[in-house]
């Protein structure tokens, strides 16, 4: 319950450090952020290994957009982590 409690606060101090950084492409970030939200705090809510597993993987799906996301407004830093990004996730 208490990792429920800090996920939430710190998702929302996310959004608002990238309130004025994030200019285009507003839908996609912000759909993939409460995706991300909704797959943390089911991870941490789970109570079987499946579930966990079930969030676990769906939690991948939105950090991958999101690197990608700064990949392409980033350096060269940011684009190798999205292309490597597949391969520590898969492991």
């Amino acid at each position: 319950m208490l990792l429920i409690m800090l996920t939430t606060p710190v998702t929302v101090l996310c959004v608002l450090c990238s309130w004025e950084a994030i200019v285009e492409k507003l839908k996609e970030y912000y759909v993939s952020f409460l995706i991300l939200e909704t797959a943390l705090i089911g991870a941490l809510c789970a109570l079987d290994l499946v579930l966990f597993y079930i969030f676990w993987e769906l939690m991948l799906v939105p950090m991958y957009l999101l690197i990608g996301y700064g990949a392409v407004r980033g350096g060269s830093t940011r684009r190798s982590s999205f292309f490597s990004s597949p391969w520590w996730e898969a492991s």
